[in-house]
């Protein structure tokens, strides 16, 4: 697996992203993790963490988008097969 360069700002978004995520804040995970997504498009972890945040918000149409995003940027073939069958699901 290759080792992913994230500008400062960006890892210290998704780190507090996680932090939120953890500690069942959602709805800030999810505003760390849009800033992720907006300053780096192509990082697939930022559009997975978002997706998993807006399921646990309940926002389906949102969660649905992002994971589409995901697959647009995933490069793990396993990854996104498992998420297009997550998707079946929502």
């Amino acid at each position: 697996m290759p080792v992913i360069k994230l500008d400062p700002t960006t890892k210290a978004y998704f780190e507090m992203g996680m932090t939120h995520y953890n500690r069942g804040d959602y709805l800030q995970a999810a505003e760390q993790w849009k800033l992720v997504v907006k300053e780096d498009p192509s990082f697939a972890a930022g559009h997975r963490y978002l997706a998993l945040a807006y399921e646990k918000l309940d926002w389906r149409h949102k969660a649905k988008k992002q994971w589409e995003a995901y697959l647009k940027v995933e490069t793990n073939e396993i990854a996104k097969t498992q998420i297009a069958e997550r998707l079946k699901r929502l």
